[in-house]
């Protein structure tokens, strides 16, 4: 009986708990976006034509004149200025690099695309893993990372944040038909996400 009431559990934390953490996370973006800028609002209009939400609407809109200003030489130069600050100091650069880098992962640039999907043959065993190409060229990198005919392989771990690169011969990956978000969902789930 208890194992039954512990499978019913474990099955309605699995359903609920997607929902809850969605919920939680638009709700503290909301709830911090409110607070901060609502209160910057304040300072410069009325209190009385204030209206509860418009703080979270100024960060939205801030957030994304930020992006559209990103393209700018301007915004760009203000952007590389701050990156250089940030990566002289030890610690914060780490941290830094972390959060940029996984950023560039999940939302790429034209130039920046690494969303083929591929699956990467090992030669002898044959097993196979599921990855995504991250650099096809290694020519602005130190000798010896990479060869011509080679490509990084980017291989997502399952239940973590993680993974590993793999320098692997093109011969040796195979793509695969599947946008990132779905194999990245596949990948992090240890195969039991489906498509829908």
């Amino acid at each position: 009986m208890t194992r039954i009431l512990s499978r019913l559990f474990l099955r309605g934390l699995a359903a609920v708990l997607p929902i809850g953490l969605t919920i939680y996370i638009v709700y503290w973006l909301a709830t911090t976006g409110e607070s901060l800028l609502g209160s910057l609002l304040l300072l410069v209009m009325p209190e009385e034509y204030y209206v509860t939400g418009m703080g979270f609407v100024l960060a939205v809109l801030g957030i994304t004149l930020v992006g559209a200003l990103n393209y700018s030489w301007v915004a760009q130069s203000i952007i590389g200025l701050s990156t250089s600050i940030l990566e002289r100091v030890p610690l914060v650069r780490a941290v830094y690099g972390m959060i940029k880098d996984m950023m560039r992962f999940f939302v790429h640039s034209e130039k920046d695309a690494f969303d083929q999907v591929v699956m990467v043959q090992h030669e002898s065993s044959g097993v196979r893993a599921l990855g995504f190409v991250t650099r096809s060229s290694f020519d602005d990198l130190p000798a010896g990372i990479g060869k011509p005919g080679e490509v990084a392989v980017y291989i997502p771990m399952s239940y973590q944040l993680g993974g590993f690169m793999l320098v692997v011969p093109k011969s040796s990956v195979q793509p695969v038909e599947m946008s990132m978000e779905q194999a990245l969902r596949l990948a992090v789930t240890a195969g039991m996400a489906t498509n829908k």
